[in-house]
């Protein structure tokens, strides 16, 4: 069985959002610039989790894009740094130096624009917002909504004008056709105040020619939209809106470029205007994020996976942070990377949503020594006996005197509403369950705390828990002499009191446990 869960890593650096992020060939991830126009960047190392500062850019910038080229640099490209206006400014990032160097500046300054990486290994770069300091004054170009659209070549390191755009636009999405043909999809090209400008147009630049044709519109009028290159060559879109109406920021659509028509697929289950989407597998699309406008309201914490085959959305795991205008990488199949975001503030959340391989049962742990109520106690000691077990069962004949004993997995429930967890120990036992049981579990915080020296006695915990949900459990048993007794049960409105967990238990065989 495999569970799709969210996983916290280590913290930002510093706090942003309206970054960029890059998977590098050294299994790291580049973060670069962000709000308010950051010039500082640092590196996730996939390996350990944790954070580290690496060179700044030569110009502070947010609302770039950057693209990984096929010699592993990556390029960063124009954006605005808040003060001065617009940017047309490039730069390069060598992860085998860590260190950025300029490259050509391109023809127009620039922000809210895409950038692809085409088969050649040049660079497409196409709309974009172009405004100065001033005000809504455009740069190069009239009107700021941008039409214009280069291309830079990595070996020269020249931007070249191509053809223009049909329609201008920014907040639009791109994707890479197969055959090596770009397609542009949507955005925004009537006023900087939301009143209806999105787009539902549709663009394919012809890389023999370079120029611009318009294909079948979208369904919908969509701007900050997600667009994913299917395996079938076929193009997925999500998210969305009409200026003010967002009430349709759930639905999605995919394009066939050889029909040049546009199928409606189903919905997502949760309204969420400037979600990120990508592909999670060959077979599998995953959104993350968004903010619902609807009567929920707030930012989504939910994710969804989208089955292909099947056309249906599936509620996964929850981000611990719920976030906008964050990052998302691709880290391989299965394991996404989440960075930054707004929630009530610049956030130095970094999470990375993978796949956990699960059995039935829970991971046993036993150590010598009574634990004594700290909770910390199994770090230390080098286990006596690691195995997964079915169920909290202890051996009673004295050879748990004087060992103290933990059990990590899931509690899976079959029923949505109050569960009331117990523990009968002699001596102390405690019980987590959700969050606390993967970080920060103390025994205050513990569901059923039954902690200190005693003889058989039963405390017990109630928490709502929702049906088909895989939620962590962690339980620490230890006895300090004179026999032995440790039970672990349940009980809800539909199940009597029962020692039986038969079908909810699970853990994770990669990490033995979560």
């Amino acid at each position: 069985m495999t569970l799709l869960q969210w996983g916290k890593q280590g913290a930002l650096i510093t706090p942003r959002c309206y970054h960029t992020a890059n998977l590098l060939s050294t299994n790291k991830v580049l973060i670069a610039g962000g709000q308010g126009g950051l010039e500082t960047c640092e590196l996730y190392d996939v390996a350990t989790g944790f954070f580290s500062s690496t060179a700044s850019m030569k110009n502070a910038r947010f609302y770039h894009t950057s693209v990984t080229l096929a010699d592993n640099r990556v390029l960063i490209i124009g954006g605005t740094n808040g003060f001065s206006g617009t940017l047309n400014t490039c730069e390069i990032y060598d992860p085998a130096t860590e260190t950025f160097s300029s490259t050509g500046n391109m023809n127009y300054h620039r922000f809210y624009h895409t950038s692809t990486l085409l088969d050649d290994g040049r660079v497409l770069v196409a709309g974009g917002y172009g405004i100065s300091h001033a005000g809504l004054i455009a740069q190069n170009e009239s009107p700021a909504y941008l039409t214009s659209c280069e291309i830079y070549d990595p070996t020269t390191e020249i931007w070249s004008t191509t053809g223009s755009l049909a329609v201008a636009r920014n907040q639009h999405g791109a994707t890479l056709l197969s055959g090596g043909n770009v397609l542009v999809a949507g955005g925004i090209n009537k006023n900087w105040v939301y009143e209806y400008e999105s787009l539902d147009s549709v663009e394919i630049f012809d890389i023999g020619t370079e120029t611009w044709s318009e294909v079948a519109s979208m369904n919908y009028k969509r701007d900050n939209v997600n667009v994913i290159l299917m395996p079938d060559s076929k193009v997925f879109v999500s998210n969305g809106s009409s200026g003010a109406d967002r009430s349709y920021s759930n639905t999605c659509e995919v394009y066939d470029p050889t029909a040049d028509t546009w199928t409606q697929k189903s919905n997502l289950n949760y309204n969420r205007h400037y979600h990120l989407a990508d592909m999670l597998n060959s077979n599998q699309i995953i959104a993350v994020g968004g903010y619902d406008y609807g009567a929920n309201g707030g930012t989504v914490g939910k994710t969804e996976i989208y089955d292909i085959i099947s056309d249906t959305w599936t509620i996964s795991d929850n981000t611990e942070t719920p976030v906008v205008f964050n990052t998302i990488t691709n880290i391989d199949e299965d394991n996404i990377l989440i960075l930054g975001g707004l929630n009530g503030g610049y956030s130095a959340n970094s999470e990375i949503f993978s796949a956990a391989d699960l059995e039935a049962g829970v991971y046993k742990i036993k150590v010598d020594g009574y634990f004594a109520d700290d909770v910390n106690y199994f770090v230390g000691p080098t286990p006596l006996l690691e195995e997964p077990v079915l169920n909290f069962e202890i051996d009673t004949i004295g050879s748990e005197d004087f060992k103290s004993i933990e059990w990590k997995g899931y509690f899976k429930p079959t029923y949505t509403g109050n569960h009331t967890f117990f523990t009968n120990s002699d001596d102390a036992s405690y019980f987590w369950i959700g969050e606390t049981a993967v970080s920060g579990f103390t025994t205050s915080n513990a569901l059923v705390n039954n902690g200190g020296l005693h003889g058989t006695a039963e405390q017990s915990g109630t928490i709502y828990l929702v049906s088909g949900i895989y939620y962590p459990i962690r339980i620490q048993f230890g006895e300090n002499g004179g026999g032995a007794v440790m039970e672990v049960s349940y009980s809800n409105a539909v199940q009597a009191k029962t020692q039986t967990f038969t079908g909810k238990l699970f853990y994770n065989v990669d990490t033995n446990g979560f």
